[in-house]
């Protein structure tokens, strides 16, 4: 190998020890409360499904779609409308339809 090429690699091979980078790094440190919060307070809904499914007045059709939304994998905000919305068991089907649909279309664009 020319030596003008070894000198040329062995001063830039020491620029480079030179020039190290130096990088920060910050530590997201949580409120005491927050974990607190996560620990006891972390279910969205403090009644469980079955309260509210006793408590309204559905008719057979209805908690059938509450199971299917269920079943879909509907999210419990989602399942928790669905129950509180009055509508009939048809309507609520749709509206289970519209939710996977989006849900679906949601995971793909992820994708």
């Amino acid at each position: 190998m020319p030596s003008d090429f070894i000198l040329a690699y062995q001063q830039v091979k020491e620029k480079r020890k030179a020039e190290q980078m130096q990088v920060e790094k910050t530590e997201n440190r949580e409120h005491p409360a927050g974990v607190f919060k996560r620990i006891f307070f972390s279910r969205k809904y403090n009644i469980s499904l079955v309260d509210r499914l006793t408590k309204k007045e559905l008719q057979v059709d209805q908690m059938k779609q509450i199971r299917r939304a269920i079943r879909v994998g509907l999210p419990d905000k989602q399942i928790n409308s669905l129950v509180n919305c009055n509508k009939d068991a048809d309507s609520m089907s749709t509206i289970i339809d519209i939710a996977v649909t989006l849900m679906e279309k949601n995971k793909e664009a992820k994708e």
